[in-house]
């Protein structure tokens, strides 16, 4: 990972196990059992950090709504070329959003619903 990440992360770290050590969290702190004490030195830190952190994305675009050639799915969420299925998810954004997808996919549940409701309604 980017080394501006890992410092980012281990300096983090720090100022939670620091924050865990004031009066104000005493009465509900027992101890630290993670990483504990043989995590002290920045190299411990980095190694501690990069063992146990991973990189996740939020999968989406893999059912591309659009109107070009490699959309997937229609403006109205319909599977190109077949009938009576729609994709109501997070797979038909077009490209990965820079933010968290959850927002974006509430929104694209909400226009589903509205669509298939309003499909049932007109037939």
């Amino acid at each position: 990972s980017d080394p501006h990440d890992i410092e980012t992360l281990v300096a983090a770290a720090k100022i939670g196990r620091a924050a865990l050590k004031t009066k104000a969290f005493a009465p509900y702190v027992v101890g630290e059992y993670k990483p504990g004490k043989d995590v002290q030195t920045d190299d411990e830190w980095i190694a501690y950090t990069r063992e146990v952190t991973s990189h996740i994305y939020h999968a989406c675009g893999t059912c591309k709504m659009g109107i070009d050639p490699q959309a997937v799915v229609d403006p109205e969420l319909k599977v190109i070329g077949v009938e009576g299925l729609r994709v109501i998810d997070c797979s038909i954004i077009p490209q990965v959003p820079s933010g968290n997808t959850h927002a974006i996919t509430l929104a694209i549940g909400e226009k589903g619903s509205d669509l298939v409701l309003n499909s049932r309604r007109a037939a």
